[in-house]
């Protein structure tokens, strides 16, 4: 599934419960849903699929909503789907066409090689057609307005829209004390988190930073969930080997058992180099359990993050930084309780479900 495909999921799901007849179309395979109906494309928003969609919605009655989930590499054609854009534009003619923009475009590149500045004209040229032809637009983050507004040359009035955790919001309490048991996290052994698909970027700092809190506490066990978590492994041990058995990482999990072994972690860590922010469902998935979080601040980091006090933020590219944030927060107990609460509430006022279902039927 992914993090868009899973928020799409969530999404069509709890619109179907509110009362909306919801039909969903994406490349195979996708997962069935006993709520709203899914439609598997041929192929990933090329000819046949845009033929497909153009006689199963005009089928659908009139006064449809389409929402667009825009992710540009998750159109095909190597992130270059120009035709697709195109469609779009064509469906404003007969339907209500909404964008939610999960990411704008690739960053601009000056030093970058010609086959990259190449894609990415095709990819702001994607999005200035996608946002000019929506009736509204919505973003993830307030960065991407910005983004937008410079790509159309004019002020784009993007809507921000709460992006909910993809994992169930509580978990047990006694599941929880019986799965650190199962893996050994006890008082005075602290262990360190991570959910998430973990890509290059982030294991670049991850695994450091992982590195030197393992070899200074020998007591301390890293929680890794997720697919790419189990590269980490092998890099860690790779320099450690000392350190297998202080390393969990059961790779993909269900949601169930993902959001128990979150819950059974200390604290988690989030080194993205934009650093944390509303669009990152991983991170999300934390901060509604409740957890002490360290993640990083960076460009794309939403002002009210500081403000909100419920994470601890620190410089992604300074591993000194997050690594004794780490050590001093998983000895203090009451920070950690303080951080917890605050997580837990700040999720609910800034990004339950509910809030993006209301802005989305009104």
């Amino acid at each position: 599934m992914g993090g868009v495909a899973d928020y799409t999921a969530q999404i069509a799901s709890n619109l179907a419960l509110a009362g909306d007849e919801v039909h969903v179309w994406a490349p195979q395979p996708c997962r069935g849903e006993d709520t709203f109906s899914v439609h598997p494309l041929p192929d990933h928003f090329g000819p046949y699929s845009l033929a497909l969609l153009t006689k199963e919605i005009n089928k659908l009655p009139l006064q449809r909503r389409l929402l667009v989930q825009y992710v540009p590499q998750s159109f095909g054609w190597r992130g270059a789907n120009l035709p697709f854009c195109m469609w779009l534009a064509n469906r404003c003619r007969t339907d209500h066409v909404w964008t939610m923009f999960h990411e704008v475009c690739i960053a601009e590149d000056s030093s970058a090689p010609l086959k990259y500045k190449l894609l990415r004209d095709a990819q702001v040229l994607m999005a200035r057609t996608a946002a000019t032809n929506s009736e509204r637009v919505f973003v993830t983050i307030p960065a991407w307005s910005d983004t937008l507004s410079k790509i159309v040359s004019r002020p784009v009035l993007a809507e921000e829209l709460p992006v909910p955790s993809n994992l169930p919001l509580s978990v047990e309490p006694h599941e929880v004390l019986t799965l650190r048991k199962k893996l050994g996290i006890t008082e005075g052994k602290p262990a360190y988190g991570y959910f998430g698909t973990c890509p290059e970027y982030v294991r670049k700092i991850l695994t450091p930073v992982l590195q030197e809190l393992l070899t200074r506490n020998a007591c301390a066990t890293a929680v890794l969930i997720g697919p790419g978590c189990l590269d980490i492994t092998k890099m860690l041990t790779c320099n450690s080997p000392e350190l297998v058995s202080r390393i969990i990482a059961p790779g993909t999990l269900p949601d169930y058992k993902a959001a128990l072994h979150i819950a059974a972690s200390d604290l988690m860590l989030y080194p993205f180099p934009d650093g944390i922010s509303g669009r990152r469902t991983s991170f999300l998935a934390s901060l509604a359990l409740g957890k002490p979080i360290i993640g990083s601040s960076g460009h794309l980091t939403e002002p009210f993050w500081a403000k909100s006090q419920s994470v601890v933020l620190v410089d992604p590219f300074t591993m000194g930084a997050m690594v004794s944030a780490a050590e001093e927060l998983v000895l203090q107990r009451d920070r950690q309780a303080e951080l917890m609460t605050k997580a837990r509430t700040f999720y609910k006022e800034k990004f339950a479900v509910e809030l993006t279902i209301s802005a989305l039927r009104r």
